[in-house]
């Protein structure tokens, strides 16, 4: 699936989601935008600039999604899968894979340690264990710094299979 599915579907739980990055609803717009959508919720949205105020920025959204023909979901633990969604899709690119995975490790964290995400945060920390000089992780020992992205991959296809294929 194109990243601006993604991001479509992202932007339809924004509210569900409390720590939401609504970088992400700016880059939808602007990707609206280059496709000819000149609505005048969707230009406001892109023109939103960091920081972004959540409180400024959401009756637009709203409104953006309905003038696109779709409503907001609130189910959290959807929100959280496909923000997490976004994140494997970026990896399974080769689109900085630490950054990403970095942000898989928070998204564990953030979400009450959801079991979806715990294979990304044992990864980053056995890539850390790695940075430190160690030769093998304590938890992946099969893993080595040489294959470590091999298996970052192996873990964002799982994902994409377990829980982004049950909900679409």
């Amino acid at each position: 699936m194109t990243r601006q599915k993604i991001l479509t579907q992202l932007t339809q739980y924004h509210d569900a989601i409390d720590y939401f990055d609504y970088s992400h609803v700016i880059e939808w717009a602007l990707n609206l935008v280059e496709q000819g959508n000149i609505h005048d919720d969707i230009l406001m949205l892109a023109s939103f600039s960091e920081p972004i105020n959540k409180f400024e920025i959401k009756p637009y959204i709203n409104r953006a999604l309905k003038a696109v023909g779709l409503n907001e979901k609130t189910n959290i633990d959807n929100g959280e899968t496909i923000l997490g969604w976004l994140y494997v899709n970026e990896i399974l690119e080769n689109r900085s894979i630490r950054k990403n995975l970095s942000f898989l490790e928070s998204l564990y964290l953030t979400s009450g340690y959801e079991v979806k995400f715990n294979a990304f945060y044992s990864l980053s920390y056995a890539w850390m264990d790695f940075d430190y000089g160690q030769s093998y992780s304590y938890e992946y020992r099969e893993v080595t710094i040489d294959t470590i992205e091999d298996f970052i991959k192996k873990e964002a296809k799982l994902y994409i299979e377990n829980y982004i294929n049950p909900i679409l």
